[in-house]
């Protein structure tokens, strides 16, 4: 009975890592995130069995990460270490400080720095076909929905870990992170285990009730099981049924945001008279899901979006201003912005700055540098403007105004300084002190701008 129950978790298993073979194209690289516990140790196992079963053009490399938590993180690298040899996989060891974090929030500061610690050895191969792959099994599953409902998370929450998701790097590298064993009970891979003799890393602090995981897998989901002994397969269906209604309401909300106009610093918001406001709360949602995924705003953050919008128009303050943990939000006429930074002076060499320039600009807020061309500017500096500059202040506040220009951005707007110390205004001819002459002269065939994003680059917003 029991050898038949060990070539069921065989089966489940390959099955599994099958799946997730079948949906890559070879040759490409796997990365699996690999500890050295029973999780990883079983999926670095079954998916080098099955490639070498199979003869496809799919190389391994483990990368073990190491927390600097405890004392025996080096002989768990160099157990790490052992597996990969007697697998003839590449391994990678690599270590990251979480010294200056405090125990509050430890799990999720790991969880963070893991990530990125092993994104910066996924981006040094450079393609397309690289792969991140993790242990996360159905148990793993059912304990993120559990704590995600405790928080009051809505149904993006619910749906728990996604099979497979888009990761990016600071730099914008994007690759896919993959959990081919997500639907696999946990208790399969113990059998899995025993059955090949494997040998893995038996964490203590996996013990600790203090983190709120444990705390969920010891004590909530044990005492669940008391009286629901298949409800970790029920919780697992129900993050299914919660990633279709998420993958319904993306759908929604990417129909709508056609409609919308946006970049990756704002989105328009619409007359809530004709727009119910569940709508655009979905909108935005999938807003900052497609440009700032790190950023979740919880019903507060809705609540508050919602009344400034509404009190805009009315109220003489119109700094309508929210500080989130990272980043803060701002409503400015019709709009929502999500401000990473603060806006930053800025001042360089024109010539440094080329790249910036030419025929290819963003839909909104595009402005030109009026009358100049490149040629006639290669010795400018491109920089903020400032208050000593000569310029018609009437006219930039009339021009700030009629283009809708926030608040935030007039201090730091572009100029160019001409070698005589003379400004450019961009976009507003009229602001200029330079001799009207020689802009007449220098009028160019092919002028330059700035677009939106390439302002927000400068000015440190993206």
């Amino acid at each position: 009975m029991a050898i038949s129950s060990s070539l069921s978790s065989l089966s489940s298993i390959k099955s599994a890592v099958d799946s997730f073979l079948s949906k890559i194209k070879s040759p490409c690289v796997i990365h699996v995130a690999f500890s050295g516990g029973l999780d990883s140790t079983v999926l670095l196992h079954a998916l080098n069995q099955a490639i070498q079963n199979q003869s496809i053009s799919f190389k391994l490399k483990a990368i073990y990460v190491d927390h600097g938590l405890q004392a025996e993180s080096k002989e768990w690298s160099d157990h790490c270490k052992q597996v990969c040899n007697s697998l003839n996989v590449e391994f990678v060891s690599l270590k990251v400080d979480l010294a200056s974090f405090s125990r509050k929030g430890l799990e999720a500061t790991a969880r963070t720095e893991r990530y990125k610690a092993m994104a910066e050895v996924i981006e040094e191969v450079s393609s397309d076909k690289s792969f991140l792959v993790t242990g996360h099994h159905q148990r793993d599953q059912v304990e993120t929905l559990l704590l995600n409902l405790f928080r009051g998370a809505g149904i993006n929450g619910l749906s728990a870990m996604p099979f497979c998701i888009k990761r990016y790097t600071d730099s914008g590298f994007v690759f896919e992170h993959y959990r081919p064993l997500l639907k696999v009970p946990y208790t399969e891979l113990v059998k899995y285990s025993e059955y090949n003799q494997l040998i893995y890393i038996n964490d203590q602090s996996n013990q600790d009730t203090q983190f709120r995981r444990n705390f969920v897998r010891h004590d909530v989901l044990k005492g669940i099981e008391s009286l629901w002994p298949d409800v970790q397969a029920s919780i697992s269906n129900t993050a299914s049924h919660m990633q279709e209604a998420s993958e319904l309401l993306d759908n929604f909300a990417q129909k709508s945001l056609a409609d919308t106009c946006f970049s990756s610093c704002f989105i328009g918001l619409r007359n809530i008279q004709q727009i119910p406001w569940v709508e655009q709360k979905n909108t935005i949602r999938f807003w900052f899901k497609q440009n700032w995924p790190g950023v979740v705003l919880s019903s507060m953050h809705y609540e508050w979006i919602k009344n400034s919008w509404l009190n805009y128009s009315n109220s003489q303050n119109k700094n309508f201003c929210y500080q989130l943990s990272s980043g803060e939000l701002r409503v400015y006429k019709d709009r929502l912005y999500y401000l990473k930074n603060k806006p930053v002076a800025f001042s360089l060499a024109l010539k440094d700055v080329e790249n910036l320039f030419g025929s290819t600009f963003d839909l909104f807020d595009d402005f030109l540098f009026k009358n100049i061309s490149l040629g006639d500017v290669s010795n400018a500096n491109l920089r903020s403007i400032s208050p000593k500059d000569v310029v018609d202040k009437k006219q930039m506040k009339t021009f700030f105004q009629s283009h809708d220009i926030p608040v935030w951005e007039r201090g730091v707007w572009p100029v160019l300084e001409l070698e005589n110390g003379e400004v450019v205004v961009l976009g507003c001819e009229q602001c200029t002190s330079v001799n009207k002459e020689l802009l007449e002269k220098n009028t160019a065939i092919k002028q330059i701008g700035l677009s939106h994003s390439q302002r927000m680059e400068l000015m440190q917003l993206l």
